[in-house]
């Protein structure tokens, strides 16, 4: 696993009853999807100095996105996720939904 993978129990109050989370806290980490023909919106606002992303997939799976300065942090009911070892500071989200279909 790599290092700047920094998985924690959320302690945010959420209308999704099971959160997982995701933070990554490696200056210079990227972001990225997998297949974005996944996605149906994307969605940012602003709350104070940070961004939030609101993902919705195809699935109807949503995660939320939060950075600032200091970390990336993903939330949603499941993150489905993958990095690629030519570009291991990059860190591709998938549709939740496809989590249990690997490798089908």
């Amino acid at each position: 696993m790599k290092k700047h993978w920094d998985f924690r129990v959320p302690t945010c109050t959420s209308d999704i009853e099971t959160t997982s989370c995701l933070t990554i806290t490696e200056p210079g980490s990227f972001l990225g999807l997998s297949n974005l023909l996944d996605l149906v919106s994307h969605d940012i606002s602003q709350d104070h100095d940070k961004h939030i992303h609101r993902l919705t997939f195809k699935s109807g799976e949503t995660l939320f996105i939060k950075t600032d300065a200091h970390a990336v942090t993903v939330r949603g009911s499941r993150i489905n996720f993958d990095s690629d070892g030519k570009f291991p500071s990059t860190t591709y989200l998938s549709d939740p939904s496809t989590l249990n279909r690997s490798n089908d």
